[in-house]
């Protein structure tokens, strides 16, 4: 019974380890990044980079300067003691240091993130071993280690850099900060023997902050391409669903519902400036005759060639099946002159496709009828299709194959 207990004992205490060990290693998962978001990361933490380190690199210098100048003060610009002069050394060259990273800094590429990165993690490195050496030179007169203290979680909490970054930064100078305690620390053995233990413990503590720090920025950063994947492929869907909703899935034009419901709303824009607009009413010529010939599926395929070398030929506007085989094509801001050459485009290519029809010797073509028209807050849109209406009537009525404004029509 005593053994049995003993072994589910071993499987509990098994089983516990196993599952901290689990969460100490999602704790720390980092997430997987191909080489394109490896390198989008990297510019993104760069970016950060200079927006926090400017601040940083600003006040290391500014303090230094205090420093020296308080220094100076206090020894009447003599400095007489040794400490004095090992003191104003340090300051003089951490400032001499940060105003060399600054100036590289500056003259360096924002877009080279590598470089960025790696002037942080120099500076970082250095400013360690420097907070390091006047904690060390401290013990002279106390085992007071604060300032190394605060500089380790400093760069742990501000810093970007790998894991493996992170051991060497804060493993190395901690292990040699500990063995030179043996020579700079004059307390007694317990005293010293709680420095070195801090003194680990804090190492132990930045590395910790510092690669989780890096995990969670690197979920981050993942999470965020998901969401901006999701958003982007949603968009994406609507602006397909859009398309299916306004365009005519035959031709490729915009459907009568878009007329509708947006014809309104050019007018209203055209005459805020009181602008032209053109409306161009077309029509394939004999197209019954050619769909009884030929047949339906060959009818669509006429109508789907005739509507993109139409859609091809304009550069702005909008064009639209308006019903069966007639198309209406509206061109905000274009006047007359322009109208007539832009009839005379669509003509000539529907005709250049030397398409045969069911009557001998003729081939594809098309008729328009054209208006173009001041507009103003009161004009009606009806009117103007109307008018354009009536144009391709008598093109119809008169030959086909052409287009004629409304204007030149005798009534």
């Amino acid at each position: 019974m005593f053994s049995y207990s003993i072994i589910n004992l071993n499987f509990i205490l098994v089983g516990n380890f196993m599952n901290l060990f689990d969460t100490i290693k999602s704790f720390f998962n980092m997430a997987y990044l191909n080489e394109e978001m490896e390198k989008e990361f990297l510019i993104e933490e760069s970016k950060k980079i200079i927006k926090y380190m400017k601040f940083i690199l600003f006040i290391i210098p500014v303090f230094q300067i205090y420093n020296i100048i308080h220094t100076l003060i206090y020894t009447d610009f003599t400095l007489r003691s040794v400490a004095s002069k090992v003191y104003t050394v340090f300051y003089i060259i951490m400032l001499i240091v940060s105003l060399v990273v600054i100036l590289i800094g500056v003259n360096m590429d924002k877009s080279n993130y590598r470089g960025i990165i790696n002037l942080q993690f120099v500076f970082s490195f250095f400013y360690i071993f420097w907070i390091a050496s006047v904690t060390l030179y401290d013990q002279r007169v106390g085992n007071n280690i604060s300032q190394y203290v605060t500089g380790m979680m400093f760069i742990g909490l501000l810093v970007y850099m790998t894991p493996i970054q992170a051991v060497f930064i804060f493993s190395i100078p901690a292990i040699l900060f500990v063995v030179a305690l043996n020579i700079f620390d004059k307390t007694t053995g317990s005293q010293h023997y709680g420095a070195m233990v801090s003194t680990i413990c804090i190492a132990f503590s930045a590395i910790f902050i510092s690669v989780y720090k890096f995990s969670r920025e690197r979920q981050s950063f993942c999470e965020k391409k998901i969401i901006i994947s999701q958003k982007n492929e949603i968009e994406e869907k609507n602006k397909m669903l859009k398309n299916l909703l306004e365009h005519d899935s035959l031709t490729g034009l915009y459907n009568r519902r878009f007329f509708d419901e947006n014809i309104d709303n050019i007018f209203k824009s055209v005459a805020v400036g009181y602008g032209y607009i053109s409306i161009f009413v077309i029509d394939i010529d004999n197209f019954k005759l050619f769909n009884d010939y030929f047949g339906h599926q060959k009818g669509d395929d006429i109508l789907r060639i005739v509507s993109q070398t139409i859609i091809s030929n304009i550069k702005y506007g909008y064009a639209v099946r308006y019903g069966g085989e007639e198309i209406c094509v509206v061109v905000p801001n274009m006047k007359k002159g322009d109208a007539k050459n832009l009839s005379c485009v669509l003509l000539n290519s529907i005709r250049n496709l030397n398409i045969p029809t069911a009557i001998e010797n003729v081939n594809l073509s098309i008729s328009l009828g054209v208006h173009t028209e001041k507009v103003y807050k009161y004009t009606l849109w009806n009117d103007i299709f109307e008018k354009a209406d009536k144009a391709l009537y008598y093109v119809k009525n008169n030959g086909k194959n052409n287009f004629m404004f409304f204007d030149d029509l005798n009534f």
